[in-house]
Order: structure tokens, then sequence, then C-alpha cells
């Protein structure tokens, strides 16, 4: 009676063909390296199945709750939301303004449920985020290799289908790292320029400090 029991409990659960799991990060534009950004990840939890993803989206904070600058990240195991590791792959983006809460809220829970739910029809697809800012929310659907414009095409129009949207950005990975390095490039330059400043408002301060000790 017991072994049947348990056979029915299984039979029960509708698992997704990959264990997907999910990831907590803030943005720190002072991190510079992968690994920097590899070690701020936190593993919140492991979805295998539909109820798992009922059960872990039904405690997990909504994008409207989070705060400015969080990121959430559900990726199929194995693989993490690390561009730098993805260099032939892109993202897929729709932004949302922050008051739109209830809408942002239906995206991501629909992006999600989709690419664990295999809807998309693409293995390629490995992971989707949710990044909340402080006028523009994004949720954001990454494959692994866009290299191939056919595939990019088919994946948009799914994405476009499935949100009933007009619009879906595509930006390479390749393209992401170059923003990012330029900006902290930009960022180096201008705390650079900051310290020289102060030092040369500190400089006259400076000296006549030494001057009155040379008097005494």
């Amino acid at each position: 009676m017991a072994e049947t029991t348990q056979q029915t409990e299984q039979s029960d659960i509708h698992g997704f063909q990959s264990t997907w799991v999910t990831y907590y990060n803030k943005r720190d534009t002072k991190v510079d390296a992968p690994s920097e950004y590899k070690e701020n990840l936190s593993n919140v939890a492991s979805i295998s199945s539909v109820e798992d993803f009922n059960a872990v989206f039904s405690q997990m904070k909504r994008p409207s709750d989070l705060e400015k600058d969080d990121n959430v990240h559900i990726f199929r195991e194995g693989s993490l939301p690390l561009w730098e590791s993805l260099p032939n792959g892109g993202t897929f983006s729709v932004k949302i303004r922050r008051q739109q809460e209830l809408t942002v809220n239906h995206i991501w829970e629909a992006v999600a449920a989709a690419a664990m739910g295999e809807v998309f029809e693409e293995p390629g697809i490995i992971g989707v985020t949710v990044h909340v800012r402080a006028k523009d929310d994004s949720v954001m659907v990454w494959l692994d290799d866009a290299r191939d414009g056919k595939v990019r095409q088919r994946v948009q129009e799914k994405i476009k289908n499935l949100l009933g949207v007009d619009t879906v950005d595509y930006k390479a990975n390749v393209a992401s790292m170059k923003v990012l390095k330029e900006g902290r490039k930009s960022n180096k330059q201008r705390s650079k320029r900051v310290r020289h400043a102060k030092n040369a408002e500190a400089a006259p301060e400076k000296e006549a400090e030494e001057a009155g000790e040379a008097k005494e």
C-alpha cells in the first residue's frame, strides 16, 4: 500500500527536462573580474518540476517588491549569468517602466515558466534574468550560442508571441562586455580626476602648514 502511494505521488510530479537554479545578486559597479561577480551570486533554490516552480515562486519576492539594483536569475544547472563564459551568446530583453508593477511581474513569471517548460523549443536557452532599476526593469532571456541568425529570429518571435509585445531587443554578449569595460574605464578615470582635484586643493594648506612649522 505504501509503495502504491509513493508511486502515485511520483506520478503526480510534472518534471522539467532540466534542473534550474535560482540566483540572486545586487549590481555592483565596482566588481571587475568575473570571479568576483560569481562570488556575489547567492544560490536561492533549485527547480526541477512544475510543483517546484509553484512552491519557489509563491515564496520568492516579485520584481515589484525587490529593491533597486536587485537581480534575480534562473539558469539551467551548470550554467551561470556570466557574459564572459558565453562569448558566442546573447540576450533578448524586454524593458518595463518601473511603475508598471503588474506588467513586470507577469512578464517575469511568464518568461521563467516558458524557459523551464521548454516552450521556446530551443535547448540553447539557458537562463532568464530580471533586473530591477530606478526607472526601467528588464526581463532577459539568455541564449548560449547566438551566432545563427535564424535561431535568434525564431527565439525573438516566440518571445513576442508569448508576451504580446512588438519589441524585443537583442544584444550580443561581446557587445555587453565592451560596454561594461568602457564604463569601468570611465569610472576609474573619473575617480582619478577626483583624487587629483582633492590633492590640488589640499596642497596650498599643506604648504602653509609647513611654512608655519619652519618659522617656529
